[in-house]
């Protein structure tokens, strides 16, 4: 029920209030309307200049801490896309006639690997640490530190938790050569 009408009338007189018909109601009752089933749009909403605050920071910084699992014996994808975004010419290194030239004062990075299976050092199996390493020496990165910490499947591994903890001391002492250096900056 609308309690203020502005006018009211039949097909012969109208009448119009000022601003609205004193003592006059309007009662109605839907009976069809024209809207179809509710329909729900998603709008896709680009992250803007993305890649270039991604290598802005990855330019700014002396460390690089990477933290990943192992999936499928490679790294996972948005971590394959992250790299994709940020190592660009441009953002972190120029094209010159003699090789790519660094932009950036990244002197040292420590990759934090879990994974279900084990893996020993240069292991066949173990793309994801060739593939790092690979893609950081490219734009002039050679200083790179591994903790793993492999076979934390306790499905298959009984020492899971020993696994664990020799990663944690493998964390440590990265963090105390790290300390180190950044004493020297």
């Amino acid at each position: 029920m609308w309690s203020w009408p502005l006018e009211a009338g039949t097909s012969h007189s109208v009448k119009v209030g000022v601003p609205t018909l004193k003592g006059a109601s309007v009662t109605a009752e839907i009976v069809k309307h024209g809207l179809g089933d509710k329909i729900v749009v998603f709008k896709f909403k680009r992250r803007k200049n993305y890649a270039r605050k991604q290598g802005k920071l990855f330019n700014a910084a002396d460390v690089l801490v990477l933290t990943t699992p192992m999936w499928n014996y490679n790294m996972p994808a948005i971590l394959k896309a992250w790299f994709d975004q940020v190592l660009s010419p441009g953002i972190t290194y120029e094209v010159e006639k003699t090789g790519p030239k660094p932009l950036h004062s990244i002197k040292k990075v420590v990759l934090l690997v879990a994974s279900g299976g084990t893996y020993k050092e240069d292991d066949p199996a173990d793309a994801l640490g060739r593939g790092v390493a690979a893609a950081l020496k490219f734009i002039g990165i050679t200083d790179i530190s591994v903790a793993w910490a492999d076979g934390q499947n306790p499905l298959y591994f009984d020492n899971s938790e020993t696994r664990k903890q020799m990663a944690l001391e493998a964390v440590q002492e990265i963090a105390e050569e790290v300390a180190e250096m950044a004493a020297e900056f």
